[in-house]
């Protein structure tokens, strides 16, 4: 299977080197990967939060 057709996730692995570890490249891989969540976080926030305490309210 080619590396190129990882997801981001598994891509990761592929820096971990026999001698040596590519750090630079292993955080900017867990960054990119990161980054999507926080984004729809940030962007959803509003409704989320608004989700989870529409339930709280006792009428």
């Amino acid at each position: 299977m080619s590396s190129s057709l990882f997801p981001m996730t598994m891509a990761v692995y592929q820096f971990f080197g026999k001698n040596t570890n590519y750090w630079n490249y292993i955080f900017a891989d867990i960054v990119l990967t990161c980054m999507p969540v926080c984004l729809v976080y940030l962007v959803g926030q509003k409704y989320i939060i608004g989700g989870l305490t529409s339930g709280a309210i006792k009428e």
